[in-house]
């Protein structure tokens, strides 16, 4: 009973590993991709430079409109629809995350906001001629 024991949870501690060498990999990767996106492309480095302004200014709530209309250009260059939208927003808070280091609070008040561009909140409030979001 107990080599059974012994055998699976070496087993157990192999697939763990195995796991975590694939999470590894797949993190350098990502960060290859996003390093390579942001050197090349000036509206991905952009969008990133809004988020991380707009989470670090404490006297902000919303985005301005160039910051929303660039953010959305990223979500609609890589995107077809709102769910695509809103990965790619994840992605870009989580890239901005990763070169600024932002608190639990920014990140969450990034990731708020970027949530409101990507399923078209800011374009609603604008066809109204408001400048804050619904």
């Amino acid at each position: 009973m107990e080599g059974a024991v012994r055998n699976a949870v070496l087993k157990k501690d192999d697939e763990i590993r195995n796991l975590k060498e694939r999470i590894s990999w797949r993190n350098k990767m990502l960060g290859m991709f996003t390093k390579l996106l942001a050197r090349n492309n000036a509206t991905f480095r952009s969008a990133i430079e809004a988020i991380v302004s707009f989470a670090k200014d404490t006297y902000r709530s919303i985005f301005n409109r160039e910051e929303a209309k660039t953010i959305k250009s990223v979500m609609e260059a890589f995107g077809k629809n709102k769910e695509d939208y809103r990965a790619i927003g994840t992605f870009l808070v989580f890239t901005a995350d990763k070169k600024e280091g932002l608190s639990n609070s920014e990140y969450s008040k990034a990731t708020r906001e970027v949530d409101d561009v990507a399923i078209g909140r800011y374009e609603q409030a604008q066809k109204c001629g408001n400048s804050m979001k619904l």
